[in-house]
């Protein structure tokens, strides 16, 4: 099961922010940007630096690219409609709640939407700049049992038979993040 250790929402407003677009509009040119809208509540996180803060235990400078996938609609000179799949990246730069280092590690994994309303067609460099509204949550994951009736880790029961030494650290490291 996947756990949220911690999260933080942005919305974002941005004019001239930069619609990547996958492929050109199909129909007779001139083209008119019509909308972007997110296709996906998932978004995909690139570039991603994880600082740990000394003086304060457990947080973390998160930096980031965050991808919003788009579906991006133009009217052609004949006023016929054409969407081309599109994206647009957001740079976060935030504090977040990190556990410490454990056997099954955290994940920075973030969801987003976006609605561009207006904006403009750039045909020699295939994209869209744009008046962009986004909302991203930005989250610290992590894969782990929890047991429901207690709302706890998930305990396996110890397993004996192995007794090699050159293992303890490893044994003795948490087996889930701890908060």
């Amino acid at each position: 099961m996947r756990r949220v250790l911690d999260s933080c929402q942005k919305q974002i407003s941005a004019e001239g922010s930069v619609v990547d677009l996958s492929g050109a509009p199909v129909g007779v040119a001139p083209f008119t940007f019509v909308g972007a809208t997110s296709t996906a509540v998932s978004a995909t996180v690139t570039d991603l630096v994880v600082t740990r803060i000394d003086d304060k235990p457990n947080l973390a400078r998160v930096q980031c690219l965050v991808t919003v996938p788009l579906s991006v609609t133009f009217r052609d000179a004949n006023g016929a409609i054409s969407a081309v799949v599109g994206g647009i990246t957001v740079a976060e730069d935030i504090v977040l709640h990190v556990p410490c280092p454990s056997k099954f590690p955290f994940e920075i994994v973030a969801s987003a939407c976006c609605n561009c309303p207006s904006g403009t067609y750039d045909a020699t460099a295939n994209i869209v700049r744009a008046v962009a509204c986004a909302e991203v949550i930005t989250k610290v994951t992590c894969e782990a049992d929890l047991m429901v009736h207690t709302f706890g880790y998930c305990a396996p029961p110890n397993a004996v038979d192995f007794d090699a030494e050159e293992c303890k650290r490893f044994f003795n490291t948490p087996l889930y993040p701890q908060n």
